[in-house]
């Protein structure tokens, strides 16, 4: 972690590990807190009940892993049970009533031994036409999340699927629970397929301008993104799908697009129990809903082409007469409102 600022030019605010829950215990991740702490960042811990929910009671282990969670004195943010609507997830539930109930008992030991944790609900982004099955109840849920992965060539796929965008699934979960914070709690671009042999760097480089810089202002309450830095190919899951290169490092475009986003201060770079954020000064509103307003703006245009082609060059059009322009992702733009005729559309 002490690498991390001098690789991409900054600390990043969160990161995740892994932690398997069995019936033989679980084990606080002490060692790795610490150091995610020492750089004044906070940790997302996947909690996996990996002998399935049956397994998930309420033990002395899981209440000193929760004690040891608040003696860290750091933000830790709790994802049980993630991707709990996939059928391939240990834990998986197909009526979802015994994964609310574990869910539910989990929340109220981390409630009773260490208030520093939020809880983080997240389902996985396909099957999208389950989450509410699986969801517990505003009362346990601190966070909502996503697992979302955009490849070109996803598991079991034979041809290449480029259409979607990671806007889409996030809106679908947005909507749904627009009064929680949402996290992309684990998710990733491939920019390389392996099963096709073939180099996806210019749709790639659109697709993280989407995940980083238009997917939070056209989603107000996501509020932090987790990347999986990770090329599938050195992985070592028994049966894990190893089709998709997401290192950001692996790719020197998509390595210096990266860097050249999050260098913004949109971006937080440290998350403490102490530190207050106050860095997120613009609101953005869509165009067909601004009513009255006067004076030059900061706009952008979330382009979603047939197919997944990618934009080079988007130009705004009322009554034909061209009133802005922008020549790269994420097709920011300026708009003087006082030129434009509010009873008219763009193009």
């Amino acid at each position: 972690f002490t690498k991390v600022e001098e690789a991409y030019g900054k600390n990043h605010a969160m990161y995740l590990t892994y932690i398997n829950w069995r019936k033989n215990g679980v084990t606080f991740p002490t060692d790795y807190a610490e150091r995610v702490k020492s750089v004044g960042s906070a940790l997302q811990i996947a909690l996996q009940p990996m002998d399935g929910l049956d397994a998930v009671t309420d033990t002395e282990e899981i209440r000193e892993f929760a004690r040891q969670a608040q003696a860290m004195d750091m933000p830790i943010f709790i994802r049980f049970a993630g991707e709990m609507n996939g059928d391939w997830a240990h834990w998986y539930d197909k009526t979802g009533k015994k994964f609310i109930e574990k869910f539910r008992l989990v929340h109220d030991i981390f409630e009773q031994e260490a208030p520093n944790v939020a809880m983080v609900w997240a389902p996985n982004f396909y099957p999208y036409n389950n989450f509410e099955t699986y969801y517990p109840g505003d009362k346990y849920v601190d966070w909502v999340g996503l697992s979302l992965y955009m490849s070109t060539y996803s598991a079991g796929q034979k041809k290449e699927v480029l259409g979607n965008t990671p806007i889409t699934y996030l809106k679908i979960i947005s909507e749904l629970y627009p009064h929680k914070p949402l996290m992309y709690a684990e998710g990733a671009i491939a920019h390389y397929s392996h099963i096709a042999n073939k180099d996806y760097t210019a749709w790639a480089k659109n697709q993280l301008h989407l995940m980083y810089e238009v997917a939070p202002k056209m989603i107000p309450n996501l509020k932090a993104i987790t990347y999986f830095n990770l090329d599938k190919r050195n992985t070592q899951v028994t049966g894990d799908n190893q089709n998709n290169n997401f290192d950001i490092g692996k790719n020197k475009t998509y390595y210096n697009t990266y860097k050249s986003i999050i260098k913004q201060d949109y971006y937080i770079d440290t998350l403490t129990l102490e530190t207050s954020n106050n860095t997120i000064l613009k609101d953005y509103t869509s165009i067909t809903k601004l009513k009255e307003g006067s004076g030059k703006h900061e706009a952008f245009v979330y382009a979603k082409l047939p197919l997944g082609k990618v934009p080079t060059y988007i130009v705004a059009y009322q009554n034909n007469v061209k009133v802005a322009q922008s020549n790269e992702a994420p097709w920011k733009m300026v708009l003087d409102l006082n030129a434009l005729d509010p009873s008219k559309p763009l193009k």
